[in-house]
Parts: structure tokens; C-alpha cells; sequence
């Protein structure tokens, strides 16, 4: 199956099965994590914070997500990366943006309907790149994959995925373990790691029935953990820069 088919089909899927089985558009969610890392001495300490969302917006599913590093130096601003995914039925683009003092990238990838490959454009402190790229199995987004695996559509197997980051499309392996003891299934504890074909962690999602409750991007590097919205305010406002110190 070629490529735009394949992703014609992605994008159907994650557009026409948004909604309820009665056909009635899902209410917006909003979820809420802090980042964490453990200090020498075991004890926690927040670094960053993470908001994803979802949501339908007329004949479009809407992903987004918003995460932020603390720095070492307090008084540098933090670094910020925004990702927005807009799925049609025939059109699916991606946007990813990171923000540093000094610095910056946004990146934009789409498949239209039109074009036989994913269309990528980048620009940030060097000169603008626009390519396309082909993969004959099609390309998942990175936040339509983590749908995907939340509602339990994909819990095994392999899957071609979009790297914004490398801006490459890259196999990854997904694995899931279940904790069969939960008494309902709906509220049964399952983790899904997914990895790249090196070995390395790609990502590993904590759920308990759909709800993500915990996640991490690399062995030993930050964990997110689910907060309510006043705890994720908290850690929000803590993490904002300090004045430098008088001289």
C-alpha cells in the first residue's frame, strides 16, 4: 500500500472514531504532568512541566501538547516545545515549535491528499530546509501514536512513526504489559513501551484504562507524572525564571 494511502487511512481513522458510537463529538481533555527527575539522594525534583489536549474542532481532531524545562541557571527562561496535530479525513499536518532565549526551530510536516510523500519544512538559526519524505508503509504523528496506544487500537507490533526532532521517519517496536489483578477492565494498569530499533526508549506510557498517569522519553531521563490543574499552576509558576542577584 502506498504511502499517501497509507496515511489517508491514519488520518480517516483518528478523524471519523473520535467521537462517541453515537456519533456525538468527545468533550475537549485536557491533561496536566509535571517533570521529574530523582536527585542523588532519591528525593524528587521538578524540572519542566507537560500539558497535552485533545480535541474536535469542526471536521478536525485537534493534539497538542506544551512542555517546559526548567534550565540549571534559574535565571535563564525556560526552554518550551509546542506540538499541534490537525487530522482530516484526506489531510494531516503537524506542527512543532521550540523556543529558547537566543534561539528557536518550528518545523511543519502535512500530507495533503496531493502529494505521494510527507511534506517537511523547517527553518530556525540555519537556512530553511523543505524536502519530502517517502516511506512506502505510510507515517504515524508522534501524539496521533499515543492515542492510538491509550484506547488500545495498537498494543503490539511495529509501526513506521514521524521524528520531529530528527526529522526523519523511524520504525518503532511497541510492547504492552497488563497488571491483571484490577478487578474492572476499565480500570485495569497497563504500561506500553515503545522502542526504536537500536533498543533505545522512544517513550514508555503509564495508563489505567485510557488515563495516562505517568510517562518517560528516556531511560534514567525525566518522568512525567499526572497532576491536577492547581498542582500543575503550582509548578508552573515556580519553574518561572528568578531575577538575577543585584551587583
Amino acid at each position: 500500500m502506498n504511502f499517501a494511502l497509507r496515511l489517508a487511512c491514519a488520518a480517516a481513522l483518528c478523524a471519523f472514531s473520535s467521537g462517541s458510537s453515537s456519533g456525538t463529538p468527545l468533550a475537549p481533555r485536557f491533561e496536566h504532568f509535571v517533570l521529574e527527575t530523582l536527585d542523588a539522594p532519591g528525593a524528587a525534583r521538578i524540572v519542566g512541566t507537560l500539558r497535552l489536549g485533545s480535541s474536535e474542532q469542526g471536521a478536525k481532531r485537534v493534539l497538542e501538547s506544551d512542555t517546559r524545562f526548567a534550565r540549571e541557571a534559574r535565571d535563564e527562561s525556560n526552554v518550551r516545545v509546542f506540538e499541534v496535530e490537525e487530522l482530516f479525513a484526506g489531510r494531516a499536518a503537524l506542527t512543532w515549535r521550540e523556543v529558547s532565549p537566543g534561539s528557536g526551530r518550528t518545523l511543519s510536516a502535512e500530507w495533503n491528499g496531493q502529494s505521494n510523500g510527507l511534506e517537511v519544512y523547517e527553518c530556525g538559526a540555519g537556512a530553511p530546509v523543505r524536502e519530502r519524505q517517502i516511506s512506502v508503509e505510510g507515517a504515524l504523528f508522534p501524539l496521533y501514536l499515543q492515542e492510538l496506544v491509550r484506547t488500545g487500537r495498537i498494543t503490539s507490533g511495529s509501526v513506521p512513526c514521524f521524528d520531529p526532532l530528527g526529522r526523519t521517519i523511524e520504525r518503532l517496536t511497541i510492547k504492552t504489559a497488563y497488571e491483571w489483578d484490577t478487578e474492572r477492565a476499565g480500570e485495569r494498569a497497563r504500561t506500553v513501551a515503545i522502542e526504536r530499533t537500536d533498543g533505545t526508549l522512544w517513550g514508555s506510557y503509564s495508563f489505567v484504562g485510557t488515563r495516562l498517569v505517568a510517562l518517560q522519553w528516556q531511560v534514567g531521563g525525566a518522568r512525567a507524572r499526572a497532576v491536577d490543574e492547581a498542582e500543575f499552576t503550582r509548578a508552573s509558576a515556580a519553574l518561572e525564571p528568578t531575577a538575577p542577584a543585584a551587583r
